[in-house]
């Protein structure tokens, strides 16, 4: 079973800078929201850690690599891998 999710340093970047972006260019409520969202993501995950689609890279660093969209934010994508220790990391997230 799945127990916890780690964010890389890259992701955190990620997720904050997007959420400062909608919240610029949106509403600040809109900021919030992606990163409430991003969270409800990550605890489906927990409940159900291989729903992401499972990618194919040559490099053996991004072997079994898993991407989903963000729930109600389906242009941005959440890279995740599954580690033996119980745990998801979430690499990053980008813009499709």
């Amino acid at each position: 079973m799945i127990q916890r999710i780690t964010r890389s340093p890259i992701a955190v970047s990620d997720m904050l800078d997007i959420a400062e972006y909608f919240a610029e260019h949106n509403t600040p409520q809109a900021g919030e929201r992606f990163l409430d969202t991003i969270t409800a993501t990550e605890k489906a995950l927990l409940d159900m850690p291989k729903m992401g689609v499972l990618r194919s890279y040559k490099s053996t660093r991004l072997k079994d690599m898993r991407m989903i969209p963000v729930n109600d934010f389906k242009n941005y994508l959440l890279f995740y891998t599954l580690n033996p220790e119980h745990s998801i990391f979430c690499l990053l997230f980008l813009w499709r």
